[in-house]
């Protein structure tokens, strides 16, 4: 049923469903920014050949937060930016690697002990790695490749190398969320769901308000 309303009735109806519809659509880029974190964490964990989450760090410290106009989706841990883009090639320090290897279960042995061989071994060939402090067994000589502990320094030295020859690969976990994201159309779905939250129809096809001028 249609209503008749005045000219003045009609600018104000205009400004309240310009407001409403302003909203709405807010509300809409922010839902839509809920569902891009998921994406990400997703991405994260999924990223081949080696996701790159160790400690959890990064998939935790991804968030949203709201703005006046939509909302901000980022992911604050320290490391992300190089998970992001990759690196240039330079000298990592051994430690965090060897932890890494071994919570990814690529080595068996101690990393402490790891660390201190793989070192040595970079050392003996001329190829020291940038380490925090001085590392216990620097000055030790490469024990043969028999010896466990020997094997997994191997391993661990061969992936300096590898960083410093090469850098780190981008994992680009950010970009192909926001790709899914846009492929699967969420933005403009989660605008017409708060559009028709509110009663307002799709532009272009008029209101539901059944206004008669």
């Amino acid at each position: 049923m249609a209503k008749r309303v005045t000219p003045g009735e009609l600018a104000d109806r205009l400004r309240t469903m310009s407001r409403d519809y302003q909203e709405a659509a807010v509300r809409g880029l922010q839902s839509a920014a809920m569902v891009l974190e998921g994406y990400v964490v997703e991405a994260i964990m999924d990223t081949k050949p080696e996701p790159p989450h160790n400690t959890g760090e990064m998939a935790r410290s991804t968030g949203t937060n709201f703005t006046p106009n939509g909302a901000i989706v980022s992911v604050d841990a320290p490391h992300a930016p190089f998970m992001e883009y990759g690196t240039r090639p330079h000298r990592p320090p051994v430690a965090p690697l060897a932890d890494w290897a071994y919570q990814k279960g690529i080595i068996d042995s101690d990393p402490v002990q790891v660390t201190k061989v793989a070192y040595a071994m970079l050392k003996a060939k001329g190829e020291a790695a940038v380490e925090p402090r001085p590392q216990p067994g620097e000055n030790e000589e490469p024990p043969e490749a028999e010896d466990p502990v020997a094997r997994d320094a191997m391993i661990v030295a061969g992936v300096v190398r590898g960083i410093e020859k090469n850098g780190l690969a981008p994992r680009h976990f950010m970009a192909r969320a926001v790709d899914r994201l846009e492929r699967e159309g969420v933005i403009d779905r989660e605008i017409r769901a708060e559009l028709r939250e509110v009663g307002l129809r799709e532009p272009g096809r008029g209101n539901s308000r059944g206004t008669e001028l």
